[in-house]
This record gives C-alpha cells, structure tokens and sequence, in this order.
C-alpha cells in the first residue's frame, strides 16, 4: 500500500481516543478521532479505515457502520467495545468491509490492533 493508512477513531472515551490516535500515529499511520457517529458523518470520509466504538452518544455503532458504508463503500471498520459479552450480529458479520475480529476495552496489545488493521486494509476480494 503507497503513502500513509488514513484511520478515523469515532471513540466517545477521549483517553482511549487520544492513546490508539498516538499509538497509530507513531506507526506510521495518519489518525483523527471524533466523539460521535453522528460527527463521523458530517466528514468527507476519506479514510481508509474506521475503528468504532460501539456504545455512543446517539447513533451506535452498528447504525453508524452501516451509513458510513453507504457513503464510502471502501471504508474498513474494526469495532472495538467496552461491552465483554458482545458478539457482531449477522448483520455485519462476514461482510468483506468489517473485520470479524472485535476488540475489547481496554486493549491490552496495541500491536495486535495495528496487526488486525494491515490484515483488513489489505484484504483482497473475499466473500
């Protein structure tokens, strides 16, 4: 992949927001944040990769997901959750654009985030 992975945080917690922006960006990677789904939205877009909290003020993550996939069908999402026993709802599972791979809060291995986030951007067509 040519040039920096661009990744948009929607994280309502601004610690866990400003930890994985610095982490990625230390990577390498160019990170911004926002608060909510709804503030997601308003952007252009242009990433190539969201990491989404589940449980936001307003529109939850799921919801989000699924517009934000409307507006730019190349966006990557990778959720990440405070809530231990969530499991992705078939909604959303097995879709090429989301990974399988749900992260719980807090993460303990940052590296397996960035790990998981090189796996799905370069994930070539399946299913």
């Amino acid at each position: 992949m040519n040039g920096f992975i661009k990744v948009l945080i929607v994280e309502d917690d601004l610690n866990m927001s400003f930890v994985l922006k610095e982490y990625l960006n230390d990577c390498g990677m160019k990170a911004k944040s926002t608060k909510s789904g709804e503030q997601a939205l308003k952007k252009k877009l242009d990433f190539d990769i969201v990491l989404v909290d589940l449980r936001l003020p307003g529109m939850d993550g799921e919801k989000f997901i699924k517009k934000a996939h409307k507006k730019n069908k190349n966006l990557k999402f990778i959720i990440i959750t405070g809530a231990l026993d969530y499991e992705i709802t078939e909604q959303i599972k097995n879709k090429k654009f989301v990974s399988n791979k749900v992260f719980k809060k807090p993460i303990s291995h940052l590296k397996n985030l960035k790990d998981e986030i090189y796996k799905i951007i370069n994930k070539v067509d399946e299913k």
